[in-house]
């Protein structure tokens, strides 16, 4: 499984929508470091992340590195940068833009939120189909369609 660093954006957006639990399914342990953990306000998510143990922070070592990143992106955004850097992971899961290319630059892989519903999709994790009024429906694969 690959080493995996996450930020905010996509540990809101899978517990918002019931899919919380595929990153445990697609890269067994995802790490966070304190800042992303400290941004994690709303109770539904903070729930996901303080039960699962597979969720583990992990704090940053260049300091100067993050303060110099916080010019432009957020204190979770500029860890999670630095933190995926520093642990040379195969992959940061980040939605925005601006701390996507700030990734590039520094030779990181990325993937969104959007993204981890494909690899989900892709591996059988998921089923995607059209439910009422043309909505998309999410099903966890192994709950089946319901």
């Amino acid at each position: 499984m690959p080493e995996v660093i996450s930020n905010t954006g996509p540990l809101i957006a899978l517990a918002s929508i019931g899919q919380f639990e595929l990153l445990h399914q697609l890269f067994e342990i995802v790490y966070i470091p304190p800042a992303v953990r400290a941004e994690i306000l709303d109770q539904h998510t903070l729930h996901a992340i303080t039960t699962a143990d597979w969720i583990v922070v992990c704090a940053i070592q260049d300091k100067i590195a993050v303060q110099l990143l916080k010019e432009n992106l957020d204190a979770g955004e500029s860890e999670a940068l630095i933190l995926a850097r520093e642990q040379n992971a195969e992959m940061l899961l980040i939605d925005e833009r601006a701390a996507r290319r700030k990734a590039a630059t520094l030779e990181l892989t990325t993937i969104g939120t959007l993204g981890v519903l494909l690899m989900a999709k892709d591996r059988g994790l998921l089923l995607v189909h059209c439910g009422t009024n043309r909505a998309i429906v999410l099903t966890n694969a192994r709950e089946g369609v319901g």
